[in-house]
């Protein structure tokens, strides 16, 4: 329609818009529950409704097609509450973390922006966070890239669950804030990282990021894939996780 002349007729206007948005909303709603039905009658219906490789390629696209028009972080975070209202739909996923990340503000508030309406669980440590997500093959686990999950990952403690994403998405640049864990299986979105524990330092695959933690080495290493035969003569190397790269914008 032509601009509009007055200010009653640009807010008539937006409430065209909002009343289309909203009808949307309802149609993605509604075929979320057709995904859920299809899911179950192929009988794809692994405990957790996560899929973070297709998460990430939607939002890659929402922010690529957006464009200037609209601002990158606007675009996350309508659509980050968009997919974690499928997410929850299909079925209730909770976070398990540990007093440290739970008892932080910052950290609260990275986890709501992610995964909504998603319980949080607050454990005593990572050791106690991690045997949690081992045991409930539907929920994920959210663990500082800093704090003390090493060793009772090595110990086992995590079972089959893997890194399987990192907060924050959207970022500005720097390491990562929190490894988020589950039983998920890892999916290539076509901007992947591959996370593992090496010792020694030396390695044949030039690393995005390392930090030392408990006597090894973690390796951020650029795409999806990587095993032994990446590392050099005489490395040991404990595969971590594989997920998608974050998205990184202009501060």
């Amino acid at each position: 329609m032509a601009d509009p002349r007055t200010l009653e007729e640009a807010r008539n206007e937006i409430d065209r818009i909002d009343h289309a948005i909203l009808d949307l909303i309802a149609e993605r709603l509604a075929l979320v529950d057709c995904v859920r039905a299809l899911k179950a009658e192929a009988g794809n219906g692994f405990g957790s409704p996560l899929r973070p490789a297709r998460e990430a390629a939607i939002l890659r696209r929402i922010i690529a097609e957006a464009g200037t028009d609209v601002p990158p972080e606007l675009c996350f975070r309508i659509w980050r509450i968009l997919i974690s209202a499928a997410t929850q739909r299909q079925a209730a996923v909770r976070v398990h973390a540990p007093e440290r990340l739970v008892s932080s503000s910052e950290y609260r508030l990275m986890i709501r922006e992610h995964f909504g309406p998603a319980e949080l669980v607050r454990h005593e440590d990572e050791a106690q966070t991690l045997r949690a997500v081992k045991e409930s093959e539907g929920d994920i686990a959210a663990v500082p890239l800093e704090g003390s999950w090493v060793k009772p990952f090595l110990d086992g403690q995590s079972g089959e669950a893997r890194v399987m994403g990192s907060l924050p998405f959207l970022t500005t640049g720097g390491l990562p804030r929190i490894l988020i864990w589950g039983q998920t299986p890892a999916e290539p979105s076509g901007d992947d990282e591959t996370l593992v524990l090496a010792t020694p330092a030396s390695f044949s695959v030039r690393p995005k990021w390392s930090l030392d933690l408990d006597g090894k080495v973690l390796l951020c290493l650029p795409g999806f894939g990587h095993d032994e035969e990446t590392a050099g003569s005489g490395i040991s190397l404990q595969l971590v996780g594989r997920y998608p790269s974050a998205i990184e914008v202009k501060a």
